[in-house]
């Protein structure tokens, strides 16, 4: 889907080093109309554009694996249920949704139409008059066989579908080869015809020990004249080692042609990384998740990675983790773009003891690239969520589904976050991007905008939320990323360090017996210890109205987590540090 930049959050940096942090506002939540038990409204899927949204589900109230999908309209700051489409049963209609402009593309993986083989799949393509969404075409492929999945992913933009067929099976291969397969749609007047078919590569099959090939198709994007096709068991070359890939096609002189194929970085990922399983797309910049990824220790974390064109060539600008990875997290099961934003999903977090939570994760480009910029998950949230199964960026406006959320269990949810620039903000983070180096060689990632690597590989992150106003305000300070169960204490002060020298003040400075950088000074406060637990996470301080901390209008404080850490390879110490955060509190 083709989608203009309504607005950029820019990425700002003092002389300093200080970076202006972002805030989630929370606006609004949709639900289906029937809330059933196990329906996952905004699990799967769901695709904005301008002012509607459409929202797919895999599940009926009256029938299991119908599916559903929705389209809203909003008005104001008002999002109104325009229309709905269901399925039949069996089909998974609204399994992947796909909406530009008037046009609205909903796939139904496993149906059986007339005339074709059993559960080959098909995707409807519909057409808005007013308020009504009118049945338009009904896309098959022309050499449909059964389990072929067509329509598991579909991507729409002007005249141009995209429709993947994960299960595609290669026309003549014995034994059976399911390599996958695209197909190109276009639409001249009201008709819509297939124009072109892209397919797997066969020779993967046998790799397997199935007729199960790459999935080429498990994922699409589409944009003007290039799309992108994920494969997310593609052999990249090591036998057995199947992390995935990523195909560009480009239109030129009236034909697709593939002109880049992208693997998987992570050499040292685990046999299935799932590198292309999700995807996406915004003009030069592409977003690869790859939520199964392992690190060297075969601890499988996820990650995502991105990538831009120069005109020549796709090149890698980065390869994004979570500042405190944990197994199984799926970080990078859901990602979305919009010009220097970048969202990001993990569903799987726990939190508080309460697993599958879910939490997501928005980074912006600055002037040293990708820096994380804002974490956050559902406020209160006791049982699971799955919070981040589906992402959407529109500008500053953030659309998040939760495929699990209550009160009926697993009817699911998408919520409205609108992103602005908080009044906080965060310095001398230990990503080496900075003028003074962690102590002992343990900078961490340069997205990272926490403090020093720690014993557990993770970067400490102490993140301010809320209205810092003394009369109507509350704002709370976090800890995240720090070592499991330990002790962590929280200092305030007037001066970012160094307060002299050549490097400017918010850089930080070198302490002994720290492993990380000590970033506040003079008229140095307490505010008391917690324990961290067994994620690494702490809820450190929680300021109300009347000052109860001593804090008076207009004044600006700078805050650090500072916490006891085991024994580190490398380092001589036993204390890390958070990044700083400053706050400037109103009347």
């Amino acid at each position: 889907m083709n989608r203009a930049l309504l607005a950029l959050v820019v990425l700002t940096a003092t002389a300093s080093g200080a970076v202006s942090q972002l805030a989630a506002r929370p606006v609004g939540k949709l639900t289906s109309q029937d809330m059933t038990t196990g329906e996952g409204f905004g699990e799967r899927s769901l695709d904005r554009s301008g002012d509607l949204l459409a929202v797919g589900t895999t599940e009926s109230p009256s029938t299991i694996t119908a599916g559903s999908a929705f389209v809203f309209r909003r008005s104001g700051t008002t999002w109104t249920l325009e229309d709905r489409m269901d399925g039949a049963p069996g089909t998974v209609f609204g399994r992947d949704v796909a909406l530009d402009g008037d046009t609205l593309v909903v796939g139904a993986p496993t149906s059986t139409l007339l005339g074709h083989p059993a559960t080959n799949g098909f995707a409807r393509a519909y057409v808005r008059s007013g308020t009504t969404w009118t049945p338009q075409a009904v896309l098959t492929a022309s050499d449909a066989a059964a389990r072929d999945s067509f329509g598991g992913s579909v991507d729409v933009d002007g005249d141009r579908i995209v429709v993947g067929a994960v299960g595609g099976l290669v026309p003549g291969s014995s034994p059976p080869c399911r390599a996958g397969a695209v197909y190109v749609f276009e639409r001249t007047g009201t008709q819509w015809s297939e124009t072109a078919v892209f397919r797997g590569d066969a020779s993967q099959c046998s790799t397997l020990g199935s007729d199960l090939g790459p999935q080429f198709g498990a994922e699409v994007a589409l944009e003007g004249d290039r799309f992108v096709v994920g494969s997310p068991t593609f052999e990249t070359g090591v036998p057995g080692q199947h992390r995935g890939a990523v195909h560009v096609y480009e239109l030129e002189s009236g034909a697709w042609v593939e002109t880049t194929r992208l693997t998987s970085p992570l050499s040292f990922s685990s046999h299935v990384s799932g590198f292309g399983s999700k995807l996406a797309l915004d003009g030069e910049r592409l977003g690869v998740g790859n939520p199964i990824a392992a690190t060297a220790l075969g601890i499988v974390v996820g990650a995502v990675h991105l990538y831009e064109f120069d005109g020549t060539a796709w090149t890698r600008e980065a390869t994004l983790f979570a500042s405190d990875p944990r197994s199984g997290n799926g970080f990078g099961s859901s990602l979305d773009l919009d010009g220097g934003l970048l969202a990001v999903g993990e569903p799987n977090d726990r939190f508080e003891g309460v697993p599958q939570i879910g939490r997501v994760t928005v980074y912006r480009l600055g002037p040293h690239g990708w820096l994380e910029n804002l974490e956050f998950r559902i406020q209160g949230a006791a049982t699971e969520t799955d919070f981040g199964t589906t992402v959407q960026l529109h500008g500053s406006e953030l659309l998040v589904g939760a495929g699990r959320d209550g009160p009926v269990p697993q009817a699911g949810a998408v919520y409205e976050f609108r992103l602005s620039v908080s009044p906080h903000a965060v310095f001398c983070s230990g990503n080496g991007t900075g003028c003074v180096a962690c102590p002992c060689g343990n900078d961490t990632a340069s997205f990272h905008s926490g403090g020093c690597r720690n014993d557990s590989d993770w970067s400490a992150t102490l993140e301010a939320s809320g209205n810092a106003s003394l009369s109507d305000g509350r704002v709370g300070l976090s800890l995240r990323g720090a070592t499991p169960e330990a002790l962590a204490l929280l200092l305030s002060a007037e001066v970012r360090l160094p307060s002299a020298g050549s490097c400017p003040p918010g850089s930080g400075v070198v302490l002994p017996a720290h492993n990380g950088l000590r970033c506040i000074g003079s008229d140095l406060r307490r505010h008391g210890t917690r324990s961290t637990d067994a994620q690494g996470r702490a809820r450190m301080l929680t300021i109300g109205a009347g000052a109860p901390h001593g804090f008076v209008a207009d004044q600006l404080r700078h805050f650090q987590a500072v916490y006891r850490t085991p024994g580190q390879q490398g380092c001589s110490g036993n204390l890390n540090t958070s990044n700083g955060v400053s706050i400037t509190f109103r009347p």
